[in-house]
């Protein structure tokens, strides 16, 4: 995936802190996981189903009723209808292709046991000089692997510092900005993009297939999280009542203080941190795709 980055530089120099653009003169370097002639068979399985499949153009969602089969409550694609939006510039998007095809579930079950964190992949076809999606970030990182085509990438910057799924993009609220870095990838070309990093891209002058590799991060708050919900299951003076009338900031504010004071040298003493830490990675282990 890396090569020639190695793994520690790439967890120590790029990981979360910056985007990594790793430029290959070789376009076979990604055919084992995915080609052209690969994406076809996926598409006209009749596996597939919306809204694991589906369709984007110029920022927008196609509704399923153009491209859905006679019974569009199945979600079943009509494999010609599908096509021929996409002849019309529309971008085709398989989300969690790891459950579809094995080279990629295999693919991603080795990022899994190396990262220790969830890891998915998605597929987009870009018909020429289309645009699937506006400009956005990801709450996780990403790889893209170019497996055929050119695409050009636009990188806007982290108007968010590594969000989480709370904070998930809004166009109404955060501004794109200008373009801070561009790049175009080729096949065997990758491209890292860490959380919060806005972007969006375009076909070139023929199609473009790549593969979204989404790296869901397990963090530090996470951690803190899961050792709150174990201090709160074990200890009942965590689950009593709020003092009567504690919203009357004036009245109830002496009482709220005095507790405060009690539970935040409790939960510095108790904290079962190392407890959160082997429950989420009993979870983690216990949830990782099974194909």
């Amino acid at each position: 995936l890396l090569r020639p980055v190695s793994v520690r530089k790439f967890l120590s120099d790029h990981r979360e802190k910056g985007t990594l653009f790793i430029r290959r003169n070789g376009a076979s370097k990604f055919r084992e996981l995915l080609s052209m002639e690969k994406m076809d068979q996926i598409i006209s399985s009749g596996y597939l189903r919306h809204p694991e499949c589906k369709l984007a153009k110029d920022g927008r969602e196609i509704p399923l009723s153009r491209y859905a089969a006679a019974d569009i409550s199945s979600g079943a694609i009509d494999t010609d209808a599908l096509y021929s939006e996409y002849s019309k510039g529309a971008t085709v998007i398989v989300n969690s292709a790891h459950r579809y095809w094995r080279p990629l579930s295999n693919f991603c079950r080795g990022l899994e046991r190396l990262l220790s964190v969830p890891v998915q992949a998605n597929i987009y076809l870009t018909p020429k000089g289309s645009q699937g999606f506006a400009a956005h970030y990801d709450p996780h990182d990403v790889f893209i692997l170019q497996i055929s085509g050119r695409k050009r990438w636009r990188l806007y910057g982290s108007p968010v510092i590594l969000p989480d799924e709370r904070q998930l993009f809004n166009s109404t609220v955060t501004p794109v900005g200008r373009i801070r870095q561009s790049c175009t990838l080729r096949a065997g070309d990758l491209l890292y993009i860490p959380r919060g990093h806005l972007h969006d891209a375009t076909s070139a002058d023929e199609a473009s297939l790549h593969i979204t590799v989404g790296i869901r991060g397990i963090t530090w708050g996470d951690l803190l999280l899961e050792a709150v919900d174990i201090l709160v299951r074990s200890d009942a003076t965590l689950r009593t009542s709020l003092p009567a009338g504690f919203a009357d900031r004036v009245s109830a504010t002496a009482a709220v203080q005095r507790k405060l004071l009690r539970l935040r040298s409790k939960v510095a003493s108790d904290l079962p941190m190392a407890e959160a830490l082997d429950e989420i990675a009993d979870r983690f282990v216990s949830r990782r795709h099974q194909f």
